[in-house]
């Protein structure tokens, strides 16, 4: 189950000093067809929507299949005025930021339940984490990726110059369904905006889709907070500080600027639910994949009552992370169950 408990407080931020996170792009589907219920989902009116339809050219490939959608500067509702397809709701990074200052932040944990309770299914969903206590920096992450200290959850990282804004850090592939990109944000405004922006502004985004944004929006729903944003960079990536004397990056400390950024904040894990069923499910069909035949034959050989008692023998290996599994933990797991 994942970590929740320090961030029932704050809808908006993380709660802790120099951090702020908000949800910078959704994209959802909606289990009906009609765009006007979409709209009082989503608490905007109807009149700030206009309708637009696009003919696709011939060949031409897009990401989407709607030709239909109501536009307004909160976003997009995609439809089927034939009913073929279900509603789809997308926010980019600017509708977003719009819909925040119409709504108020703490509209973004309603609208999340909202969209649970209707059962949509979430496609993605971006949080950004902001520093703007000067504590990271472009310099400080660049330094210390590439002297290789740092500890992540994932398997690789790079860069990649845009403009305007400067050199985007990435951790994890893009594409991928999970990763995290951090970039300058003070700099992308002075160059797109042309204007400076008051004080260090360095932002970290999580990019999640399919299972990981649902699993996210769980996380948010439960615990009534954005600020698991912040719990889950620090779960996923550790900045540390070289040593002068020890070359084993194991034993290398977390780089202060880091600690001091992400001190009060607990880490997060997202356990996104397989597609086919539950964790469990996953289990069981490993088991059969890999053990089926030899379970089969001393089944065969033994009957029922041997594979019982090899599972019973099992039972004092469980370890926390398989108690998680099991609907009710308190349960005696000593006793063997049922074998008729």
């Amino acid at each position: 189950m994942e970590n929740t408990k320090r961030y029932g407080q704050e809808p908006l931020v993380a709660g802790f000093k120099g951090i702020e996170v908000t949800i910078h792009w959704v994209r959802f589907v909606l289990p009906f067809h009609d765009p006007v219920i979409a709209m009082e989902l989503i608490g905007i009116e109807r009149s700030e929507f206009h309708y637009v339809q696009r003919h696709r050219l011939e060949g031409e490939r897009t990401w989407s299949d709607y030709q239909h959608w109501y536009e307004s500067r909160h976003g997009r509702i995609y439809f089927d005025p034939r009913g073929k397809q279900r509603i789809l709701v997308e926010m980019t990074g600017q509708e977003c930021e719009e819909f925040e200052a119409k709504c108020g932040p703490t509209e973004w944990i309603a609208l999340i339940r909202r969209v649970n309770a209707a059962r949509g299914k979430w496609r993605r969903i971006d949080l950004a984490a902001d520093d703007k206590s000067g504590q990271v920096t472009h310099a400080r992450v660049i330094g210390c990726l590439e002297a290789n200290a740092f500890r992540m959850r994932f398997k690789s990282w790079g860069k990649r110059e845009r403009h305007p804004g400067g050199t985007t850090i990435y951790l994890g592939s893009e594409g991928s369904s999970f990763f995290i990109r951090m970039y300058d944000k003070r700099q992308e405004i002075m160059s797109r905006l042309g204007h400076k922006s008051d004080g260090p502004w360095f932002r970290t985004e999580i990019q999640a889709r399919a299972q990981y944004a649902a699993s996210i929006a769980r996380l948010i729903d439960q615990a009534g907070s954005l600020g698991i944003g912040a719990g889950i960079v620090k779960h996923y990536v550790t900045f540390l500080k070289p040593s002068k004397t020890d070359t084993n990056t194991s034993r290398w400390t977390e780089a202060r600027w880091w600690g001091r950024w992400l001190a009060d904040v607990e880490k997060v894990s997202i356990s996104p639910q397989r597609k086919g069923g539950t964790m469990f499910a996953t289990i069981e069909r490993w088991l059969e994949r890999q053990a089926g035949p030899a379970m089969a034959l001393v089944l065969k050989e033994r009957g029922r009552h041997a594979l019982i008692a090899m599972a019973e023998r099992s039972l004092p290996r469980l370890k926390a992370k398989h108690l998680k599994l099991i609907g009710n933990p308190q349960v005696d797991l000593m006793k063997a169950p049922d074998s008729a």
